[in-house]
């Protein structure tokens, strides 16, 4: 004849119930925490200021559907900034920000995932700053 199980051992179930459940919840929360995430792939574009000018350079959708830059930068004059991009097809539009007379130029350009990539920056202008 089976005999029940003592009150004891009922409480000593509840306990292992109470106390191992959360543990394999957190252990399992962990697995699947941020530790695990990837990060998304970038290209790295180093602009490389070159003059004694200030400069704008925006990174735009290449259909011409979006008026505003998917990235930009603004630089000082021998200034230099690494940019974090997203893979993907930019036009890229840089003009020298005090210079009215000198027009932005634009250039389609292919970015991929893991690739570094240098725009320097130079002009031609006769003065070393802008002005009179």
């Amino acid at each position: 004849m089976r005999s029940r199980p003592s009150v004891f051992a009922a409480t000593l179930r509840a306990r292992a119930v109470r106390v191992l459940a959360p543990a394999c919840f957190l252990a399992l929360a962990a697995c699947a925490g941020p530790g695990g995430a990837r990060p998304l792939p970038v290209a790295t574009v180093v602009v490389e200021n070159h003059s004694g000018y200030a400069w704008r350079v925006e990174f735009l959708s290449p259909d011409n559907r979006s008026v505003s830059p998917r990235a930009s930068a603004d630089l000082a004059p021998r200034e230099i900034k690494n940019l974090a991009l997203p893979p993907g097809t930019y036009r890229v539009r840089s003009a020298v920000v005090d210079a009215a007379a000198t027009p932005a130029a634009d250039v389609n350009l292919e970015l991929r995932a893991g690739r570094s990539y240098v725009w320097p920056l130079g002009t031609l202008l006769s003065a070393e700053s802008p002005g009179p």
